[in-house]
């Protein structure tokens, strides 16, 4: 069994400032006030376990799809074309998500160890929302990272300052 998988049976446990991120970042996402999240912690303060809650209550919307996805497993690529039912070809899956209605209906990939990823991972991610969302003049598309602040690589990745950034732990 994957450690993830775990995690999701573990119960969900008040975190105190934790909680008010959490808080924001649901709001915001159920409200369409934004599209790119990072969450940055130190190793073992319970990003992880932050993450499946956040899904759990994402999921309880009518209008959003939350996918968990871990970095460092598979690739990024591979695990998106996983999901949509496609090659890792990113014009297909590009082409996939346009197959979508827009019904309102708004996709949230949730991307644990996200420090791990390359910049062509990370990059690969942000031009998939940014051309969907620009599709659809809207947020169907929703990325939110996180991220591990003990790796000092976060730091290099330029992509993460049009990010809304939280810390915790």
């Amino acid at each position: 069994m994957r450690n993830i998988d775990l995690l999701h049976n573990l119960p969900w446990l008040e975190l105190g400032p934790t909680e008010e991120v959490m808080g924001r970042i649901e709001q915001h996402i159920s409200t369409s006030r934004g599209d790119f999240y990072s969450v940055y912690g130190p190793a073992g303060c319970g990003k992880s376990r932050f993450m499946q809650e956040l899904s759990r209550r994402l999921d309880a919307y009518e209008n959003i799809v939350a996918r968990d996805i871990v970095a460092g497993e598979e690739s990024i690529f591979k695990q998106v074309a996983n999901m949509l039912e496609t090659s890792e070809d990113e014009s297909e899956i590009i082409a996939r998500l346009k197959e979508v209605p827009p019904t309102g209906l708004k996709m949230v990939l949730l991307v644990d160890d996200a420090d791990k990823l390359g910049n062509d991972e990370l990059s690969f991610l942000y031009r998939v929302k940014e051309r969907i969302n620009k599709i659809n003049h809207h947020a169907n598309i929703v990325i939110v990272l996180f991220m591990d602040l003990n790796n000092q690589d976060i730091f290099s990745k330029e992509l993460l300052l049009h990010s809304n950034s939280y810390t915790i732990g």
